[in-house]
């Protein structure tokens, strides 16, 4: 959301701040594991959401064949950091637990 801003209003601020917002956050929509124990989840279905995820935010990596891990190869050198990053985002967004203490 851009606003046009006056001279002297907050508009400008506000903008800004929506805009650091949207960029900082973790991406969200592609399911919620949040009330899954972790010892039930699902971790193909888990690496299909992140893949699909990070395929909609711009870069187009690959999910292996059987399932668990995903491919960079399509992505040049100078960009896999960032795909690193938006994956990271994408499984955060999926509020998957880090180990089975949560």
């Amino acid at each position: 959301m851009i606003m046009r801003a006056k001279r002297g209003s907050g508009f400008r601020f506000v903008t800004v701040v929506l805009l650091l917002v949207a960029a900082c956050g973790n991406y969200t929509g592609y399911g919620d594991f949040n009330d899954v124990a972790y010892e039930d989840i699902d971790w193909v279905e888990v690496v299909t959401l992140v893949v699909q995820c990070t395929n909609d935010n711009g870069y187009a990596v690959e999910q292996s064949p059987t399932g668990d891990g995903v491919f960079l190869e399509g992505i040049p050198g100078q960009d896999q950091k960032r795909a690193s990053e938006v994956m990271d985002r994408c499984r955060e967004g999926l509020n998957v637990p880090d180990s089975p203490e949560g």
